[in-house]
C-alpha cells in the first residue's frame, strides 16, 4: 500500500487521476493501465512530472528506473486505485450484489433491482445498460451510461451518490473483476450465472476466463452466495463458507416446473410455490432463480419475492416483444452462439404450447471479435429457426460480406443474405405469415450501428416497430378502400 502522508495528501486534497491527460500540478497520478509498455509508462511519467504532479504511483518495477522522490513503486497500482476510490467515496448503498457469468447478468441484476424496488421503495442497477435507479412504480430514472462494471472510481461514486437506495446490484464483468474495478467496494451477495466460450480475445483461453470469474468469490470479503448447480463451472468454485444458495434442476432453489409464458413452479429448502411469471425461456427462468437467490441472500422473504414476479419484466431489447395484429416479433441481445441457441428454443417451446406457426431469426456478427463463434451462431439458426436472414451487426473494421459468408458455412441449406439490416427486418417481416414469429437477435438495446470509423443512429427495437407500424397502416388503409 502507498505510505500514510500520500493517502492523507489525497483526503485533503482530492487531486487524483489515473489518466495521463488529466494530470495538472500539485494532483496525484495512478498510473493504473494494464495495456501499456514499459517505455509507454515512462514517458506518460516524465510527462507528469513536467506538469507538476506532486506523487505518482506506478508498479516497482517501473518506479526503480525513475530517479524521482515523488515516484512510488506498488505491487498493483489497480488496486490502490480502488482503494482511493473506497477512501474519496467512503459510503455505500447498505446491500450490494454482484453477478457474473457470461450469459444472464444483465437480466438478473434487472430482475433483482426490480423487485428489491418493489418491496424497499427504491433501489439501484449498474452495468451494460449503465446506470439506472429503479423505483417501486418500477419507472426508471436513467442515472449515467458506463462500462459493464464501472471504472473503481467512477464506481464508488455512483454508489456514494444513490444513498437513498438501501440496495443496489451491479454486474461484476471478468474484464471489471480482473482489473479490479470493484475491490475495496463491500459486497454482500455474489452470484454466477453460467460459463461458455466468450472474451478468450481477452483471457487467451477458457480456464483463465473460469478464473478471472471465480476471483469474485475468492478474492473478495463476501459471506453470501448463490450458485447455478447446473453450470460445470459454477460446481468449481470452491467457497469455504456455508452461507450457499444453489438453484437449478436440483440444490435447496429448484425449478419444478415451467409454464411458456404463463406460470412457474419452483420449490424453496423443500417447500414449493407456484406463481405468475410471463417471461420466455428456461434461460429466463433460472435468471429469475439466480435474482431470487441474491435477493434471499439480500434478506427478502420468499413470499414477499414471489408476490412481486409477476410485476416483473426484461430489460429493454432481451425478448422484448414487438407485434401488430398477424405476427410476433421479439427483439434479443443474444449474439453469442449459448444465447441465441437459448432465444430460439425459448420460442420453439412458446409457439409448441401456443399453436403458433414457423420461426424467422434475423441476426449477423460482431467485426473484430471472435470469429470462431459465426460458423456455430449459423448452425444453431438453421437447425432451431425455419427460415435464416443473415445480415450485418456491427462489423466495425472487418468486411462485412466476408462475416456473412463465415456465418453461412455453417449453415446446410437455404438461407436468405440481406447486408443492410433494416432491409434483413423488413423482408422477414414483409415475407412471414400470420402466426410466425421473428427473432431478431444481436444489438438489443443497443441504439447504434458501428460499421468502419462510423458510428450511426440505429435501433433494431425503433426499426422494427416502423416497419411493424407502417404494414398495420398499409392494411387499415387497404381495407378502408377494398
Amino acid at each position: 500500500m502507498i505510505p500514510q502522508h500520500i493517502i492523507d495528501y489525497i483526503k485533503d486534497t482530492r487531486l487524483v487521476v489515473r489518466r495521463h491527460n488529466q494530470v495538472k500540478s500539485g494532483c496525484v497520478f495512478v498510473l493504473a493501465s494494464i495495456n501499456l509498455s514499459d517505455a509507454a509508462k515512462i514517458d506518460f511519467i516524465k510527462d507528469a512530472i513536467t506538469s507538476g504532479a506532486k506523487f505518482i504511483i506506478t508498479d516497482t518495477s517501473i518506479a526503480t528506473q525513475i530517479e524521482c522522490e515523488s515516484v512510488v513503486g506498488v505491487q498493483d497500482p489497480s488496486f490502490v486505485w480502488a482503494f482511493i476510490a473506497s477512501i474519496l467515496y467512503d459510503r455505500t448503498p447498505q446491500c450490494i450484489a454482484a453477478i457474473t457469468g457470461t450469459s444472464g447478468k444483465t437480466s438478473v441484476s434487472y430482475i433483482y433491482a426490480q423487485v428489491a424496488a418493489i418491496i424497499s421503495s427504491k433501489a439501484l442497477y449498474i452495468g451494460t445498460l449503465g446506470v439506472l435507479k429503479i423505483h417501486s412504480d418500477l419507472s426508471v430514472e436513467k442515472i449515467a451510461d458506463t462500462l459493464t462494471t464501472p471504472d473503481a472510481l467512477d464506481l464508488r461514486k455512483i454508489l456514494f451518490d444513490a444513498q437513498d437506495c438501501h440496495y443496489a446490484c451491479i454486474e461484476a464483468s471478468s474484464h471489471g473483476i480482473e482489473q479490479n474495478r470493484i475491490a475495496y467496494t463491500p459486497i454482500t451477495t455474489a452470484g454466477f450465472t453460467n460459463l461458455s466460450s466468450e472474451h478468450l480475445d481477452y483471457h487467451n483461453n477458457i480456464e483463465n476466463y473460469f478464473q478471472a470469474k471465480e476471483k469474485l468469490f475468492t478474492e473478495h470479503n463476501i459471506e453470501n452466495f448463490v450458485l447455478n448447480c447446473d453450470d460445470k463451472y459454477a460446481m468449481k468454485i470452491q467457497i469455504d463458507n456455508k452461507n450457499v444458495i444453489k438453484y437449478g434442476t436440483v440444490g435447496n432453489l429448484k425449478l419444478v416446473d415451467l409454464y411458456p409464458g404463463k406460470s412457474m413452479k419452483i420449490q424453496y429448502n423443500a417447500q414449493e410455490f407456484e406463481f405468475k411469471y410471463h417471461l420466455l425461456g428456461e434461460y429466463n427462468a433460472y435468471n429469475f432463480l439466480c435474482a431470487v437467490g441474491m435477493l434471499l441472500q439480500s434478506g427478502f422473504e420468499i413470499n414477499e419475492i414471489l408476490e412481486a414476479a409477476h410485476k416483473i419484466s426484461l430489460p429493454e431489447g432481451r425478448m422484448q416483444k414487438l407485434y401488430n395484429d398477424k405476427l410476433e416479433v421479439y427483439v434479443d441481445y443474444a449474439h453469442k452462439p449459448n444465447a441465441l441457441k437459448a432465444a430460439l428454443n425459448a420460442i420453439i417451446d412458446y409457439r409448441d404450447t401456443n399453436a403458433k406457426g414457423r420461426i424467422w431469426v434475423v441476426f449477423g456478427c460482431g467485426g473484430d471479435r471472435d470469429k470462431s463463434k459465426r460458423p456455430i451462431m449459423g448452425n444453431i439458426a438453421a437447425s432451431l429457426a425455419d427460415f435464416v436472414v443473415i445480415t450485418d451487426d456491427n462489423p466495425r473494421y472487418e468486411n462485412p460480406a466476408v462475416i456473412r459468408q463465415e456465418i453461412a458455412q455453417g449453415i446446410r441449406g437455404e438461407y436468405i443474405e440481406i447486408g443492410d439490416r433494416k432491409s434483413a427486418i423488413e423482408y422477414a417481416i414483409k415475407n412471414a405469415a400470420v402466426d410466425d414469429i421473428i427473432l431478431v437477435a444481436g444489438k438489443g438495446h443497443e441504439k447504434y450501428q458501428i460499421i468502419g470509423k462510423t458510428k450511426t443512429n440505429f435501433c433494431d427495437i425503433i426499426t422494427t416497430s416502423v416497419i411493424l407500424n407502417n404494414i398495420k397502416k398499409n392494411d387499415t388503409a387497404n381495407r378502408q378502400y377494398s
